[in-house]
């Protein structure tokens, strides 16, 4: 309901972190009447010399949806974790797995609606393999290091620390290296950890495109 209108839900209001949770509703409010095309905010805010245009945006650290400007782009940003943006147009079906953002609304024109998918576990890997393992001095080493074996020699490595996000959401899930065997390296765990990452990213954009009805365009 919360997305049909664009307008915050009174249930998840009432447990925002404030005192009342009417000063949630009315931020809402507040961001959404800003976000509009409002001529009274263009003169006061930018001296009315110009017909502007006032954006108005709240994002989360890990979200970068300018590059998926048109249905089907999508991006991806990888820090400590890895965060996926599918633009979906219009479109505000629910998919397992992915959160469901509004990317943006000018205007009176319908919002533009992005699918979100976050992978606890990516640039982190690096930081255990160097500081638990003890297998890199320094995250630079990682790429060098896999690239001195041809295939991960079977070992495989899911790095659920604290759980897995999307698009399974399992907290009680926890991280598994199979497949060693004698023949296995450092090497091999390295480029496993990195593999590990291009499976996480793949997972959650299969999840997309089967999922949200509009393809994979530009990644």
């Amino acid at each position: 309901r919360a997305r049909q209108s664009l307008r915050a839900d009174d249930r998840v209001a009432s447990t925002a972190v404030v005192d009342d949770h009417r000063l949630a509703q009315a931020l809402a409010k507040l961001l959404a009447d800003q976000a509009r095309d409002d001529a009274h905010a263009r003169r006061q805010l930018l001296g009315g010399q110009r017909d502007h245009q006032v954006a108005t945006v709240v994002a989360g650290d890990g979200e970068h949806a300018p590059g998926a400007r048109q249905p089907g782009a999508s991006v991806a940003n990888y820090g400590t974790g890895a965060f996926f943006l599918h633009n979906t147009g219009t479109d505000q079906r629910r998919v397992p797995g992915l959160l469901t953002s509004v990317g943006w609304q000018i205007g009176a024109q319908p919002a533009t609606f992005l699918q979100e998918g976050t992978v606890h576990a990516a640039g982190t890997t690096f930081d255990w393999l160097r500081d638990n393992l003890g297998l890199i001095a320094s995250s630079a080493e990682i790429e060098p290091l896999a690239r001195t074996v041809a295939d991960n020699g079977g070992v495989y490595f899911v790095p659920a620390f604290s759980g897995l996000y999307a698009p399974y959401w399992k907290d009680s899930a926890r991280g598994v290296i199979t497949g060693l065997t004698r023949y296995a390296t450092k090497a091999h765990i390295a480029r496993a950890v990195l593999e590990a990452t291009a499976f996480q990213t793949c997972e959650v954009v299969e999840a997309m495109e089967k999922d949200s009805g509009v393809a994979l365009a530009s990644l």
